[in-house]
């Protein structure tokens, strides 16, 4: 039913293996190189073989023509959608965030808002972006550390409810995501752990006029996947600053994505700062202080262990 020199209708372009599936319903055509899928019907039409649909019977034809259905159900199921918060509203100032040293433009940057949903109505929404389609969101409190620790202490006592201090969209692969990663346009790039961390580095790199982007992971880790986003983008100078506890995770990266970029660094945070609470003169200091993989290693070895 298909020639060996026909090409993949999905777009790898390989010919040598393909599967078809028949069942109560129907037929699917699946190419086992790109593990992409269609009704056999759709097939034939693409490869320009409706000859052999004419010589089905009716039946047949309704038969292979109603996998058409199965398989957009099938693919809007893969396709992840992400929906912001019920009551979703931007918002351009408030308190907590001033305090924490965002300024206007971060705003606008981040579109920042609040949600009229009761769980979240302390909370402030960040929507994580990449390539201009909403991937995630983030709702971090603005409660203090405190008052979520009496909160949790009351909720054991089943004196109150219990109240988080973040919440994330659900169903979002957070491991396959680079927060900021729509508005780096340099080659050189820093990663830090969080969007706190990434708005302060943001802001000081910005006021020194230092030609470097900034991006964040969600956590300490760095996947296969974040690093795929990093070189698709254009990133060929990467540097590693998370906060002080991620040394034996800085150690363990610059070494293994090595061979990725041009120049991978790593930067040995101290005491009990993250990036986020970092003073220009100190964001300086370890900055130009930042050594590449293996110095990097053989200088915090010590240090790890």
């Amino acid at each position: 039913m298909h020639s060996d020199n026909t090409p993949c209708i999905f777009g790898c372009e390989r010919s040598d293996k393909f599967g078809i599936l028949f069942t109560n319903d129907g037929a699917v055509v699946t190419c086992m190189r790109c593990g992409e899928s269609d009704s056999l019907y759709n097939y034939l039409i693409k490869i320009n073989r409706r000859d052999l649909i004419e010589g089905f019977s009716a039946p047949v034809k309704n038969q292979l023509k109603s996998l058409e259905k199965v398989v957009e159900e099938s693919e809007d199921r893969d396709r992840k959608v992400v929906c912001l918060p019920g009551g979703y509203t931007r918002i351009y100032y408030d308190d907590y965030l001033d305090r924490r040293g965002f300024i206007p433009s971060d705003y606008k940057k981040y579109h920042i808002g609040v949600s009229t949903d009761h769980k979240l109505k302390n909370h402030l929404i960040f929507p994580i972006y990449q390539n201009g389609e909403l991937k995630s969101w983030l709702a971090r409190s603005r409660m203090s550390k405190e008052w979520h620790k009496q909160n949790l202490k009351d909720f054991k006592n089943k004196e109150a409810s219990l109240v988080l201090r973040y919440y994330n969209s659900e169903g979002t692969e957070f491991s396959e995501m680079v927060g900021n990663l729509d508005n780096i346009v340099h080659s050189s790039c820093i990663l830090v752990e969080g969007l706190f961390d990434e708005q302060n580095v943001s802001n000081i790199l910005k006021s020194l006029g230092i030609e470097e982007g900034c991006g964040f992971t969600f956590g300490k880790s760095l996947s296969e996947e974040q690093v795929d986003l990093l070189v698709e983008k254009g990133i060929k100078d990467l540097t590693l600053m998370y906060d002080p506890d991620a040394l034996k995770e800085i150690e363990k990266y610059v070494m293994k994505y090595a061979h990725r970029f041009e120049n991978i660094y790593g930067v040995a945070l101290k005491g009990d700062k993250d990036p986020g609470d970092l003073s220009i003169e100190e964001f300086l200091l370890y900055y130009n202080n930042k050594k590449r993989g293996l110095e990097f290693y053989q200088t915090n070895l010590k240090k790890i262990f």
